[in-house]
């Protein structure tokens, strides 16, 4: 054990306020003290140094604790002897060990204590301050945001609106929050993936990851990277304000270099509805984003997470972080490998006339969706008879989930357009079955429907799925063309004929130079001819949430109409839509009316 002197000698130097000098240390000489008052009794260093000996000899059989408290009143009482004498702590120090160090390692010897034969007594040793913390191992800060942040490529078969079945690769990032390879991202980000790769910085090749679990509504995904070892982040802790300085981190536009850029929070609170997810909680901040940033980290000056990125206005300069107070309790579930909010469907919320739906891209096997019937291309339209997309988001699909829960049996209702069938049936419950079928008109010569894309991919529309389709540019500006019969119709539209008597569809979008006014507009119907065999019937006003502009109506000999459109997108009037159709059958009028409430245009 240690001496039982150096130990009492320290505890009162302690009680004294001095710290316990380094016995081999050499000291400075000390002039002599001068001498006291004749008339008083004399209080020297070695008075005081015997009657702490006395002391310490006296609560000898004492418990630790007690032996430990006498000591240290011990030194209070004694240091303002030694202080009022102007004796030093050097001084005190040194006369208790000539005095009595070597009587108390010989009575210490005989307590009730283990023997140690021969071992050295070591030195005393300075207290470390408790406060003190280690000094963290390896890159800290925005460092390690970038060792710890990933690149995932993610490539699957997915069935597009007018475009079929597809095989693509999308670009995203996440970020790695264990030693052992658990990443965050966004589950738009891996949703519907055969194969997932990842980029890891310091690595010259990806390695496959595995999906470990996701939420559809909370738009957040766990994925795992084989092997351990890897750098990782934690969390941020505390309260946010506005103001607060943020980075964020990840592979913009799906470009290999890293990228960090910064900003600050502007809101606590945002709103989190998108057509791909239903977000409760999601932070507002204006460091700059881009497609491929979706699933990185926003993180503060000192490396902390305290948002997911999630989606961006970039004309508004506004973007958005997914908030900790969401994205925590969902990731607990994901790290446990509990799917949350989660039926298996790959969609996004689309918004029309009279369309209005969820579109189905993929479904993941074996998912409670999976097991329904539902397939790639279905479009659901209501989910315990609640119309699904109203407003153009995932709000009313994710309220129905969470407050029935994906476990439970849920009704729905879907389109499937490459059949032209209505089906209803249950999520865990009943297969979906066909109910009946989509756009009967009456004469049955355009019952079926499909989505379709012009050649450029700026222009789609619902069109009748046995008429004959054209998508390629006229005069290079992007177009498409409908019709029974496209040969007959072509001279039609192209010019070469002024007689309306083949039923069809055309639309071509030109782009100007300048913006585009209603007057621009009616000018163009006012120098459009009226078919040589209709009668021109009057113009009304367009608008179908989309677009607006102006329609031209004519009544033919053979007893149908033809129509002229003109129209622009209010939000960017810099390109003109021109419209014409020619309906002579009832299946023909239905085909323009769907049309018309369909097509949308993407310059």
């Amino acid at each position: 054990m240690a001496t039982a002197a150096a130990l009492a000698i320290a505890l009162l130097v302690a009680a004294c306020g001095g710290d316990t000098p380094a016995p081999a240390a050499p000291e400075a000489e000390v002039p002599p003290a001068a001498p006291a008052p004749k008339a008083e009794p004399e209080t020297t260093v070695d008075s005081i140094a015997q009657e702490f000996c006395d002391g310490v000899f006296e609560i000898l059989d004492l418990s630790p604790d007690q032996w430990e408290q006498q000591v240290e009143r011990l030194g209070v009482r004694l240091d303002l002897k030694r202080s009022a004498a102007g004796i030093s702590e050097e001084e005190f120090f040194d006369a208790v060990l000539g005095e009595c160090a070597d009587e108390m390692t010989t009575a210490f010897a005989g307590a009730p204590e283990p023997e140690v034969p021969d071992t050295p007594i070591p030195e005393p040793t300075p207290t470390p301050d408790p406060t003190a913390t280690p000094e963290p191992e390896g890159p800290q800060g925005l460092a390690l945001v970038e060792l710890a942040t990933v690149q995932i490529v993610a490539q699957g078969t997915f069935v597009e609106p007018g475009a079929g079945s597809v095989t693509t690769a999308g670009s995203g990032s996440g970020f790695i929050v264990s030693e052992d390879g658990f990443v965050v991202t966004n589950n738009h980000v891996v949703t519907g993936a055969a194969t997932l790769n990842v980029f890891i910085p310091g690595r010259d090749e990806p390695v496959n990851a595995r999906i470990i679990a996701a939420s559809e509504c909370a738009d957040l995904a766990v994925v795992q990277l084989p092997g351990n070892g890897y750098p990782f982040l934690e969390f941020h802790e505390g309260p946010l304000s506005i103001g607060t300085p943020i980075f964020a981190a990840g592979y913009p536009l799906g470009e290999p270099e890293y990228a960090l850029v910064g900003g600050i929070i502007s809101k606590l609170d945002a709103d989190g509805e998108s057509s791909w997810a239903s977000v409760d909680q999601v932070i507002q901040h204006d460091a700059a984003i881009n497609p491929g940033n979706s699933g990185g980290p926003l993180v503060t000056g000192d490396g902390k997470v305290v948002g997911i990125v999630y989606a961006g206005l970039l004309e508004f300069n506004q973007f958005f972080a997914i908030g900790l107070e969401q994205a925590l309790p969902v990731l607990d579930q994901l790290l446990a490998g509990n799917n949350v909010d989660w039926i298996g469907i790959n969609g996004e919320a689309f918004m029309g006339d009279g369309y209005n739906g969820l579109w189905v891209f993929s479904i993941e096997s074996g998912s409670p969706a999976d097991e329904a019937g539902i397939l790639p291309g279905d479009f659901i339209v209501a989910m315990q008879d609640l119309s699904l997309g109203d407003d153009g988001t995932m709000l009313d699909y994710c309220d129905v989930l969470q407050t029935r829960g994906s476990d439970r049996t849920l009704q729905i209702e879907l389109h499937r357009y490459d059949t032209g069938e209505i089906l209803e049936g249950q999520i865990n419950g009943r297969p979906l079955d066909v109910t009946d079928t989509l756009f009967d008109g009456g004469g049955g010569e355009a019952e079926v429907y499909t989505y379709a894309f012009d050649d450029t991919g700026v222009i789609d529309a619902y069109v009748p799925s046995d008429w004959q389709f054209d998508g390629a540019p006229v005069s290079e500006f992007s177009s498409m063309a409908v019709s029974p019969d496209l040969a007959s119709w072509a001279p039609f539209y192209l010019g070469d004929t002024s007689t309306a008597d083949t039923a069809g569809i055309f639309i071509v979008v030109i782009p100007t130079e300048s913006e585009i006014g209603y007057a621009d507009l009616e000018e163009y119907l006012d120098g459009s001819a009226v078919p040589d065999n209709c009668n021109y019937n009057g113009r009304i006003d367009y608008d179908d949430g989309f677009y607006t502009g102006f329609i031209d109506e004519s009544i033919c000999d053979h007893g149908g109409i033809h129509t002229a459109l003109a129209a622009i997108d209010p939000g960017d009037s810099t390109f003109a839509i021109l419209v014409e159709t020619v309906e002579i059958t009832q299946a023909d009028a239905d085909a323009t009316s769907e049309f018309y409430g369909s097509f949308l245009v993407f310059p």
